[in-house]
């Protein structure tokens, strides 16, 4: 359905700001996809049911409020029922961009289109409200700037698995060419910590040219999962490794482009003006990772419903340098931490957030966690400066690891939970479907 295009500009697909956000100038009585001040918020009309049609194609729609008759019995579930639609909003959203904008970037050496480029609409906002954005008016990142990290990455992947077949492409802004290895990991939803891929799973060498979008691979679904595996089984997690020598006169690449400031140096990735320089004929690897339901989530069986995430070795991260002071706000947040995320099942789309009470940016979010695959995750708090306080001290003080590893452990979520509320669709009117039980310690249903 997308048009394909020379260049595509202000293109967008609405989300609810993250929990977060809006909790802090809100009440907990507008904590409802009906409230007052949701859908006095809500400038674009119609916006509210756009998203509610979006969510239900994919993913199990959360009622607009728990069942009165308790068929669902959760912890504060009003609150639960409003947090899991914005999540699963802003699942949405990301998800569509990437699928847009992966969908241009593999046409960039088409003979008849060569798209050059997409502009999306928008990247931040002004206030906490639902919009096309993909920054919060706090600052603070939705799921949809993490995965414009991957997706508009100097190397990114991009599936497409309609018509009963698994296509994979790559594309490269990178100035020279690629070699590498592409890995395909078939997955049961059911894998716990001593799982492991499917003998299906492969790795594919591959070679990626000169700033090109080629098929990396392409093949039937039933030959990609193999003989006696039902689509709705399994995830497909794709990851490519390729590297390449530096051309002539060597290359700067800066280490993150997201976090734009121009202090011009410095450790820790603070921002554009921060660039990894290679010489020439040194080789430089790059990554990408992607994943490819074949069938959608909503459809999916044996996903963990409330996985118990696992958060350990928290530790707080001093930087050798200090920005200097003529940088901006954006440039000196300094309390930093980092901690291990595991789980004992597949994850899919885990949110990370430090709740309302500490506001800051994570490293990653919105990803597949895999049991037998721990994660190493920064979180960087944001300071008084960065929302106009003048308390410089605030930045200094050191943050409290216990205090912020309850607080991750509370707020984040995955897929999984917001499956408590079953299936809309195969319900009798009025009521939910019979929920998948919890795994052990969850909370009660």
């Amino acid at each position: 359905m997308f048009p394909k295009a020379r260049f595509v500009s202000e293109f967008g697909f609405q989300s609810h700001p993250s929990f977060d956000s809006f909790a802090n100038v809100t009440s907990k009585e507008d904590w409802a996809r009906d409230s007052r001040m949701v859908l006095f918020r809500q400038r674009h009309s119609g916006g509210n049911e756009e998203m509610d049609r979006q969510i239900a194609r994919t993913f199990v729609l959360p009622p607009a409020a728990p069942p009165a008759d308790g068929a669902v019995v959760v912890a504060d579930a009003p609150t639960a029922c409003f947090r899991h639609w914005v999540y699963l909003t802003q699942c949405n959203q990301a998800l569509a961009y990437e699928t847009a904008v992966g969908l241009w970037r593999h046409l960039r050496n088409h003979e008849q289109y060569r798209c050059a480029g997409s502009l999306y609409w928008q990247l931040n906002d002004t206030w906490q409200g639902q919009s096309w954005s993909g920054l919060d008016a706090d600052g603070g990142w939705r799921l949809l700037h993490h995965a414009a990290r991957r997706f508009y990455g100097p190397l990114a992947l991009w599936c497409d698995g309609r018509g009963g077949r698994l296509k994979v492409a790559a594309a490269s802004d990178v100035r020279w060419p690629l070699a590498g290895e592409l890995e395909l990991d078939v997955v049961p939803w059911g894998a716990g910590v001593r799982g492991a891929r499917l003998p299906s799973s492969r790795t594919v060498s591959v070679a990626v040219g000169d700033q090109a979008s080629p098929v990396l691979f392409e093949d039937a679904w039933e030959r990609v999962l193999g003989p006696g595996v039902r689509p709705e089984d399994v995830v497909v997690r794709l990851r490519l490794r390729a590297s390449g020598a530096a051309p002539a006169g060597g290359v700067a690449f800066p280490r993150d482009a997201h976090r734009c400031c121009g202090n011009g140096g410095g450790g820790g990735g603070r921002g554009g003006g921060d660039l990894a320089s290679f010489s020439e004929g040194e080789s430089v690897e790059f990554t990408a990772e992607a994943v490819a339901f074949p069938v959608r989530p909503r459809a999916a069986r044996g996903i963990a419903v409330a996985p118990k995430l696992a958060f350990d070795a928290f530790e707080e991260i001093v930087d050798d340098e200090e920005a200097p002071a003529s940088a901006p706000p954006s440039c000196r947040r300094r309390r930093r931490a980092r901690f291990t995320l595991s789980t004992p099942s597949v994850a899919p789309f885990v949110a990370l957030s430090a709740g309302p009470d500490t506001p800051g940016i994570f490293s990653d979010s919105g990803f597949l966690l895999l049991p037998w695959e721990p994660r190493t995750i920064e979180f960087e708090a944001f300071s008084e400066q960065d929302s106009g306080g003048d308390r410089a001290e605030a930045a200094a003080a050191p943050l409290d690891l216990d205090a912020l590893r309850k607080a991750v452990e509370r707020w984040s979520m995955s897929l999984g939970d917001t499956l408590i509320w079953g299936d809309e669709r195969a319900a009798p009117e009025g009521k939910l479907a019979p929920l998948v039980p919890r795994p052990e310690g969850g909370a009660a249903c």
